[in-house]
């Protein structure tokens, strides 16, 4: 029989035992640290909280697709997105899901294009050039409310350079207006930019086009006793 001391000498050397590893707990975890990632994603690009709940499932099918194969790198052509159509049409709902559907493997920004010139205007355009990089190598963008910009000599270089380097480098962009392409050129036009107004459409609708109908939706979710347009 084995001497007492030895069995206890053995039993320092037993293999310790651990919980049982649970495949499902591990997928939940890796599933919240994604959701996490993304909501930070969301967060650093500007996106307004009332945007964040857009779901691609509630978007017209052509946004839908555009979204889903810009992010399986399957889009063949441009990967511009235009959305048009007059106020409260879901523009920017739909725009703000395109957006974070592509947030999930890259930055972005969230922007407006007056909010995009008057900060490239600010101190007579000193810091235009380091702030408009931002845009420019941004890995998802999206501008809303083009054509309510301040359009000029002045700033109308600084849009065609944007949109000319997210363009020439294939960044995706999203831009939404309530101006067709035909308001839009008059816009700039009447801006006395007219060439590279010219310019700056051809470049944004080279990609998918699509133009949301129907009601103003805001006015759909009025309260009662407020007429509808």
């Amino acid at each position: 029989m084995m001497p007492l001391a030895s069995t206890r000498a053995l039993s320092e050397f037993a293999v310790p035992t651990f919980p049982a590893f649970d495949e499902a707990e591990e997928r939940e975890r890796e599933r919240e640290a994604r959701r996490r990632e993304l909501a930070a994603r969301v967060r650093a690009a500007g996106v307004p909280e009332r945007f964040r709940g857009a779901r691609l499932a509630d978007c017209d099918p052509a946004v839908r697709r555009w979204a889903e194969a810009v992010a399986a790198g399957a889009w063949e052509g441009d990967p511009f997105l235009l959305l048009l159509g007059k106020n409260g049409r879901g523009k920017t709902h739909q725009a703000a899901a395109a957006l974070m559907a592509l947030l999930r493997d890259r930055d972005g920004l969230f922007a407006e294009a007056p909010q995009i010139v008057g900060e490239l205007s600010e101190n007579y355009g000193k810091f235009a050039e380091p702030r408009l990089l931002r845009y420019k190598a941004a890995g998802v963008l999206f501008i809303d409310e083009l054509g309510k910009e301040r359009f000029d000599a002045k700033t109308a270089p600084w849009l065609f350079d944007l949109v000319q380097r997210r363009w020439s480098m294939r960044r995706p962009t999203i831009v939404a207006s309530n101006m067709d392409s035909d308001g839009l050129a008059l816009h700039f036009a009447a801006c006395g930019e007219p060439t590279m107004g010219q310019s700056i459409i051809s470049r944004i609708g080279s990609g998918a086009v699509v133009r949301l109908e129907g009601r103003d939706r805001r006015f759909s979710a009025a309260s009662p006793g407020r007429a509808e347009p």
